[in-house]
C-alpha cells in the first residue's frame, strides 16, 4: 500500500513512511528522555494497522493529495498491473 503512495507522489519507500508516520501524529509517535521517536509498523497491532491504513488511503491520499490507493481486494483483483507499475518507479 505505501508502495502504491510512492507511485502516486515519487517519494521513496522511506520517506513516504516516514512522512505518513509524522503526519498520522501521536499514534505513530513516542518519547524518550525528551527525544521522539517514530513507531514501526512492525510493532503495530492488526487493529493499529488497518487504523492506520484506513487514515492512510481516507485522509492523506483521498482529501488531503487527491491520490487514489487501492484497497487490498483492488490490489489482489489487479495485483500484476500494480506491481509492474511499482517496480517500474520504485
Amino acid at each position: 500500500m505505501v508502495s502504491c503512495f510512492c507511485v502516486e507522489t515519487g517519494y521513496t519507500i522511506q520517506e513516504a513512511k516516514t512522512l505518513l508516520k509524522r503526519q498520522f501524529g501521536r499514534f505513530m509517535i513516542y518519547e524518550k528522555e525528551g527525544t521522539r521517536f517514530l513507531i514501526s509498523t512492525v510493532e503495530l497491532d492488526t487493529l493499529q494497522m488497518t487504523e492506520f491504513i484506513e487514515w492512510i488511503r481516507n485522509v492523506a491520499c483521498f482529501e488531503t493529495l487527491g491520490l487514489y490507493v487501492p484497497t487490498s481486494e483492488e490490489y489482489i483483483e489487479n495485483q500484476f498491473i500494480i506491481n509492474q507499475q511499482i517496480n517500474h518507479v520504485v
